[in-house]
């Protein structure tokens, strides 16, 4: 079938071409319509229940959008200072985006008398009524020079016209005492969007320009160089066009499918081109070294290609959506990257190649890739040695994987408004923190309200309920933004470092409350979340090895060798968990994807290993020198295939994205250490297995 495909190619390349260039015109029409997702709704299945407690918030207390001013003054609590931060305070509540503002002034008129801002006089009672009050620490720092306004916006407004209006209003004030920073939701979803359009091109371009130059070193073939590079760069944009298309969001998660889908073409490119040069070295002409390497490698290709959109599709059972788009991603880019090797190869031969009688062996790095097979094929007579490795390492990886920490969501980046959020946690506490929500009724019952708060404060958080106890009559002069028709409302407040170990308390205390209690906030959202991710690929993993095995079984004709080969990428896996915590790389919703990855991207290696050593085989009677010719042959194509795919992540590893720069360096270290267990672990294994190339 491969050799009807590629003859069929080879004697019509122009009619390939030309296709192939009409649909990537095709696919290149929903790029119009490119945006990021990066609200954390995109984030939350449809049936978290921290999706419905904010659901449940939004619709007891209004919008829960906000945006945070913070602002610098020599003393902020003088009366100049104070008097700017009115009427910046009125002009904000003229926009139409802005529901609700609170501030230092709007809690100092609370304690004043009517309009205290007419004179000093008046002003300065309110000023010390307020410095008694508990959220007196939440508008002025403990030094006197900071202060914190906080801005309720339309939930259902955009970014832009968010960002716009606040502006707006900032820029009709002439600041003489005060200076500004502003950060919130909408600051940080905005610049989210804006470095992560920049980091796709950014990360995009930095591929091409690092894998085409490392390509060029390897083959010293512009020609060889730019095909590569152009089957991974047509699997990326047919697979992102058919992905939008579709309609799919994209994610910042979706980001780190682009430098994959570009390894995984040059990938099987590197194979098949590795295969016809070894043809064309023994003094096969063109159409015949297309026709036997696309006999055997494209055999190779496709059970790898089918291995690996089986380890991406598995994400769909994850029950997280940013997961399972990220694996529909890559599952088209592989197909993609396959399809494209297989049928377009063949024609773009046919055009440089189709006269010349004579080839030569590949060049540049690959050329000198014999030092790291020699090394390889040295191990194959002293298994002892291999196998006491690898019960070293696993005794590291025993003693360290019990540290593996957890991160957050793939939303924090090195911004000038993350920067100030941090400054805004750091002076006044965290402001994101969560929300409680007690039934009415049960509030109102002193002792098991008091009981509750108690227990919510033995977690280790700030408790602010400014509504206990509650009267019979329902609230008394209690502000609206704590008593809602149906709720009280409860707010936490503790610092980030406490986040790990207290929303998990918390969630605990509320399940245990006796009553309907909503908890709500980000920190929830993420905590919900990783959990949920957890579960999803613990079902991801339990999809993808079995069904990898079936295939593996099938495609190779031996239980044995499917065994064998998944079970070299289970040591890997055990490897890359325990290097995590010594490489202070977190465990998050992107780094968690990087086992079935394993399965997808280290299975390739360990499928070429095996098949072309059962080739060897069943020309050679001794194994030992069969499997020597096979490190030396297919180790070649390995050796670069890891170096490429490898700098490609290493790429990603500079993204601005914290969580993307983890699961970059995460990656890469696991194709290497994949690369290490195919070339040491597996050969002296398959040595003892297979016997005979039967």
């Amino acid at each position: 079938m491969f050799q009807t495909v590629a003859r069929a190619a080879y004697d019509h390349p122009w009619r390939v071409l030309v296709a192939v260039l009409g649909l990537s015109v095709v696919l290149l029409v929903p790029f119009r319509n490119f945006a990021f997702h990066t609200d954390l709704d995109a984030f939350l299945p449809s049936d978290s229940e921290a999706r419905h407690a904010s659901d449940v918030l939004r619709e007891e207390f209004g919008s829960q959008t906000v945006e945070l001013i913070l602002i610098y003054a020599f003393f902020v609590t003088d009366e100049p200072a104070l008097r700017e931060m009115r009427m910046l305070e009125d002009a904000l509540r003229e926009q139409p985006v802005v529901v609700d503002v609170h501030a230092l002034t709007s809690l100092l008129e609370d304690q004043g008398e009517a309009e205290p801002w007419r004179d000093w006089e008046m002003l300065f009672p309110a000023l010390q009524a307020a410095r008694d009050l508990p959220e007196w620490r939440g508008y002025v720092s403990s030094d006197g020079t900071r202060s914190l306004m906080r801005v309720t916006v339309d939930d259902d407004a955009s970014n832009e016209t968010v960002i716009a209006q606040i502006e707006d209003a900032v820029a009709s004030m002439e600041f003489r005492e005060l200076e500004l920073e502003i950060s919130g939701v909408s600051h940080l979803q905005q610049a989210i969007q804006e470095t992560s359009r920049r980091e796709n091109a950014r990360l995009f371009a930095f591929a091409i320009v690092a894998m085409g130059a490392l390509l060029y070193a390897n083959f010293r073939r512009l020609f060889d160089s730019l095909v590569l590079l152009g089957i991974g760069t047509l699997a990326l944009l047919w697979s992102m066009g058919l992905f939008l298309a579709s309609g799919q969001p994209f994610t910042v998660i979706s980001i780190a499918a682009t430098p994959l889908i570009i390894g995984i073409g040059i990938d099987y490119g590197l194979h098949y081109l590795n295969r016809y040069y070894e043809e064309r070295a023994a003094g096969a002409q063109a159409a015949e070294a297309i026709g036997r390497a696309s006999g055997t490698t494209g055999f190779v290709i496709l059970l790898t290609a089918a291995t690996t959109v089986v380890s991406f599709s598995s994400f769909a059972v994850t029950g997280f959506e940013p997961i399972e788009h990220f694996g529909i991603l890559a599952a088209m880019g592989v197909g993609f990257a396959a399809l494209i090797t297989i049928v377009v190869l063949p024609a773009a031969f046919r055009l440089r190649d189709g006269s010349r009688k004579a080839g030569r062996p590949l060049g540049g790095i690959l050329g000198h890739s014999g030092v790291v097979t020699l090394e390889a094929a040295r191990l194959l007579r002293r298994p002892w040695l291999v196998a006491g490795a690898v019960a070293v390492s696993l005794g590291v990886v025993a003693l360290n994987a019990g540290s593996i920490q957890t991160g957050s969501l793939p939303t924090r980046l090195d911004s000038e408004a993350q920067r100030t959020m941090d400054r805004v946690v750091f002076t006044f506490g965290d402001h994101g923190g969560a929300t409680v929500l007690i039934p009415l009724e049960a509030a109102r019952e002193t002792l098991s309200a008091f009981r509750f708060l108690e227990e919510l404060e033995d977690t280790g958080a700030r408790v602010v309920a400014p509504w206990f106890p509650l009267d019979e009559g329902g609230g008394g002069n209690v502000a609206p933004e704590w008593v809602s028709e149906r709720y009280a409302r409860v707010q936490l407040i503790y610092r980030p470092h406490q986040r790990a170990d207290l929303v998990p308390a918390v969630q605990g205390v509320v399940e245990e409350a006796g009553f309907e209690t909503h908890l709500a906030g980000r920190d929830v959202a993420s905590t919900e979340i990783q959990q949920r991710v957890g579960q999803g690929l613990q079902r991801s993993l339990a999809v993808t090895v079995p069904t990898v095995l079936v295939l593996l079984a099938l495609g190779l004709r031996s239980v044995r060798l499917a065994v064998l080969a998944v079970g070299t990428l289970g040591l890997v896996i055990a490897w890359k968990l325990g290097l995590m915590p010594l490489a202070d790389i977190r465990l998050s919703v992107t780094t968690a994807t990087t086992a079935a990855l394993v399965v997808g991207l280290g299975m390739d290696f360990a499928i070429h290993i095996v098949h072309r050593y059962r080739e060897e085989l069943g020309r050679m009677r001794d194994r030992f020198d069969a499997m020597e010719r096979t490190l030396a042959t297919a180790g070649r194509p390995i050796f670069g295939s890891a170096l490429t795919t490898t700098t490609a992540f290493l790429i990603l590893a500079t993204s601005q994205v914290n969580d993307l720069r983890d699961y970059g360096l995460l990656t890469a270290l696991a194709i290497v250490l994949s690369f290490v267990a195919c070339l040491t672990v597996l050969p002296p294994v398959l040595v003892r297995v297979l016997q005979s190339g039967r």
